[in-house]
């Protein structure tokens, strides 16, 4: 709204007479003097305007209508507009309106800085002795003030008030004058003793406004306030008081934090302003009071109709621009950063005002920087930078700010660039070393970690006393670790904990010293490690995650009933650590490694009701599938390998996963069924050791359905063949296949194919021994009894006895004793052929 300024055009400063019009366009001419005393010039000037397209109005009224365009516009700066609206003024005019259109002509020569010519209008209309006498002598000193001559326009004044002491204006003008020439004592006197007066006087109120200026303007908030309260209390204000008053008010409340209640003193004023075209303005005041009194929805509703009815006004940019401001700070708190965004990007979409671009531009990339947003934060931080002025103390700012969000990008390359060119423009500023340190972090990830050691190491030789440095050597260590020189980093984090023995990140050096050491094996300086950050820090933020590793340390040091009690003592701390749930699985995964299965399966299945993280609850359910199995508890099983498949189909235990499913419906005789889950391992996961095995599954379950359809068989040899003849194929699972292409053999009735398969198994494995596992000895047993059975059968008894000799020679615990004890019977029996 527009304040009362003694610096302002000084017609405005004075009544217009309303009254000079009575014929039917009198209303349109008094609406454009109260928007033009309320300053709503744009308003004023289009209801004069209309006058003058008024044919059948009076000349007067034209005159007077044009007297008001040139004042409007030159109360919105537009001087050369009002020198074209004063021409269409006729030069012989009745006397009232000559002496405005004189006013006028006086008030643009103000206006321009010819106070000389304006003081001699003034003069020539301050001889006239009418009633207008005392306004223009306040017009003349004022002239002369602003001309330079304030003693010439203090010496007037004071003559007039001894000629007209009741005169209370002159003093007004006094007072003005003097408080202008710095003698305030004088000029706060003046207005206390017209104060003083009648106060039903305009004179008297008008005082009163003015000390109530000066009282806001000195922090006299107290005494401001119970002024205006008196004269609002009052009733009497006129229609030059009222715009000045209510906003003052508005004005003292706001000083005081009392954002609301101002709002309500100008919903008060709203009120008695009715359709007033300028109470847009007023409104658009009151929403920046709810957004900074923290209603937020109200002040939101009221700046949504302002701008669909207004547009791009001012004023309304500055509520809409503090409104998506401070729902940005409510954002912080509450982290809902949508409304925040929108409210930026209204403003983006409407006002174009340069510095509220810079901050509208600002804020969004704020917000959509804490939604990680990067990308779009990354192009608002670039057009922050294009907004703001070379010289603006927010560049160094911008510039840091769209450096990081590259950086949060991944774009290391550009961020590295961005933070170099900040130290290049803004060498000594605090942020440069910081910009620095940065540009040696990007470097990492460009070009490794020896050069940024090196841009790290001369950063530190630079500014060995920079706070920043401590996280530099802190920094380096993290490097070699993060790099896998773990060596070299156990020596780095040595090294900062000599340098900074009470540093900030001592804690978190200790920890992670501890788990480098962990990672090459060296548990036992990695246990040390982690009972000495527990002993000292032992209210830190890593605490939990070192009780957690060192439950891990001790377990793989063998001290593994320690372990477990530190497992359940970290459990009962620390309930709601983010280390609960790895936690709870090792210890679930314990007990199924000491095949305690039953407390397994429930552990793990407590773990899938724990957590929404699909890994977790992917990788609980296959274990409790495994351990639901180990209990031959089948129906259990498959829901959990069904549910580990659909939790996280991307995870990598999911061919197992699918494996054992296929495994469990064997078990259940759902030889169908298993064989379509193994088909599945094959075609998802074709060049995998277990899609082999899942062939030789298929194959098996092809052999047992053989029973009761021979031609299943055939189906068996088929998958045995393709596992017997993968060149990629494990030897244990290729001499596996070889038996069982025998078997299949067998069972069709092709023993002779089936008795040479044996025997290659037998003779493959006693010349390659070495290359199996000991679980292939059962696979030779069983070949080399098949084929011993098939010559006992052949009745080839020396054939036999010699099969048992290499079961025998193989020296295979209880197998080899069993094949000595054949042999023996066998020529006990046959003494013919022996």
């Amino acid at each position: 709204m527009r304040k009362f300024s003694y610096a302002s055009t000084l017609l405005i400063a004075l009544a217009w007479p309303l009254c000079l019009w009575a014929n039917a366009d009198q209303d349109i001419l008094r609406s454009g003097e109260v928007a033009l005393r309320d300053g709503f010039h744009d308003v004023a000037e289009n209801h004069f305007l209309r006058v003058t397209r008024m044919e059948d109005s009076p000349v007067a009224s034209h005159v007077a209508a044009w007297l008001g365009v040139a004042r409007a516009r030159l109360a919105a700066g537009n001087l050369e507009g009002a020198d074209e609206a004063l021409a269409r003024v006729p030069s012989t005019l009745p006397e009232d309106l000559s002496r405005w259109k004189t006013l006028v002509r006086m008030d643009l020569d103000l206006a321009r800085g010819r106070f000389e010519r304006a003081a001699e209008r003034l003069e020539a209309l301050a001889r006239v002795n009418d009633a207008r006498h005392v306004q223009h002598m306040r017009l003349l000193a004022r002239a002369r003030h602003l001309g330079g001559d304030s003693e010439a326009a203090v010496t007037g004044l004071r003559s007039e008030i001894d000629a007209l002491p009741e005169a209370a204006g002159l003093r007004l003008e006094l007072a003005e004058i003097l408080l202008g020439m710095g003698q305030k004592e004088e000029a706060l006197d003046i207005w206390s003793d017209i104060a003083a007066g009648d106060g039903r006087d305009p004179q008297s109120r008008m005082a009163v406004v003015r000390m109530v200026q000066h009282e806001l303007r000195g922090g006299e908030l107290g005494a401001a306030k119970a002024r205006l309260d008196a004269l609002l209390a009052s009733g009497e204000l006129d229609d030059a008081l009222e715009p000045m008053v209510f906003p003052l008010m508005a004005d003292a409340l706001k000083e005081e934090g009392e954002y609301l209640q101002a709002a309500k003193v100008l919903q008060a004023w709203e009120t008695r302003l009715e359709d007033d075209p300028g109470i847009w303005e007023i409104r658009s005041r009151r929403a920046e009071l709810l957004v900074l009194g923290g209603e937020l929805e109200e002040g939101d509703r009221i700046l949504r109709h302002l701008i669909a009815s207004r547009g791009d006004a001012p004023q309304i940019a500055r509520g809409q621009l503090l409104l998506a401001e401070a729902l940005a700070k409510s954002a912080a708190e509450t982290g809902e950063w949508t409304a925040a965004g929108e409210g930026f990007e209204r403003y983006l979409s409407v006002f174009t005002d340069p510095e509220g671009l810079l901050r509208a531009n600002l804020g969004l990339a704020n917000v959509r920087e804490r939604e990680r947003r990067w990308a779009d934060a990354e192009s608002l931080y670039e057009r922050a930078w294009q907004l703001a002025p070379p010289e603006a103390a927010i560049g160094p700012h911008i510039l840091m700010k769209w450096a990081d969000v590259l950086k949060q990008r991944e774009q290391f390359s550009a961020a590295r660039r961005k933070y170099l060119e900040f130290t290049e423009r803004f060498p000594s500023h605090p942020l440069a070393v910081q910009a620095e340190y940065q540009a040696a972090l990007c470097l990492a990830e460009v070009k490794g970690v020896d050069p940024a050691l090196e841009a790290l190491n001369r950063l530190v030789a630079r500014h060995p006393n920079h706070p920043l440095m401590e996280r530099a050597w802190m920094q380096k260590a993290h490097f070699l670790s993060r790099f896998l020189r773990i060596e070299r980093a156990l020596g780095a984090y040595d090294a900062y904990l000599d340098r900074y023995p009470e540093g900030e990140f001592v804690a978190d050096a200790m920890i992670d010293k501890g788990l480098a050491a962990y990672r090459i094996g060296l548990f036992d300086l990695a246990l040390r490690q982690f009972d000495l950050m527990l002993e000292r820090f032992p209210d830190h933020p890593r605490v939990e995650q070192a009780f957690f590793m060192r439950g891990w340390a001790l377990y793989l040091i063998g001290r593994e009933e320690e372990a477990l009690r530190v497992g359940r003592t970290f459990l009962e701390r620390f309930p709601d650590s983010p280390f609960v749930l790895d936690a709870r699985f090792w210890l679930a995964e314990h007990a199924f490694n000491r095949r305690a299965y039953e407390e397994a399966e429930r552990e793990f299945l407590k773990l899938t009701q724990m957590t929404e993280i699909p890994e977790v609850i992917s990788k609980a359910s296959y274990f409790a599938g495994r351990a639901a199995v180990a209990r031959k508890n089948y129906e259990v099983a498959l829901e959990q390998f069904a549910m580990s498949i659909d939790a996280d189909p991307e995870a990598p235990h999911v061919q197992e996963a699918l494996f054992y499913q296929g495994d469990t419906l064997t078990e259940l005789n759902r030889f169908d069924a298993a064989i379509l889950v193994f088909d599945q391992v094959i075609n998802l996961f074709p060049a995998t050791t277990l899609a082999l095995a899942a062939r030789g599954r298929v194959g098996d379950c092809h052999f047992t359905m053989g029973q009761q359809d021979p031609s299943r068989f055939q189906e068996a040899l088929a998958a045995y063949r393709i596992v017997e003849e993968s060149t990629g194929a494990p030897p244990d699972l290729r001499l596996q296949a070889s038996y069982k292409v025998g078997s299949a053999l067998a069972a069709l009735n092709r023993h002779d194919e089936a008795l040479a398969q044996y025997m290659m198994v037998v003779n493959r494995y006693l010349r390659n021994r070495s290359r199996y596992s000991p679980g292939t000895e059962s696979i030779f047993r069983r070949a080399a009894d098949a084929a011993a059975q098939t010559y006992e059968q052949r009745k080839d008894w020396r054939k036999a006895i010699q099969v048992y000799r290499y079961i025998v020679d193989s020296g295979i615990p209880g197998a080899a004793e069993v094949a000595e004890e054949r042999i023996q019977d066998l020529r006990r029996e046959h003494l013919i052929f022996f």
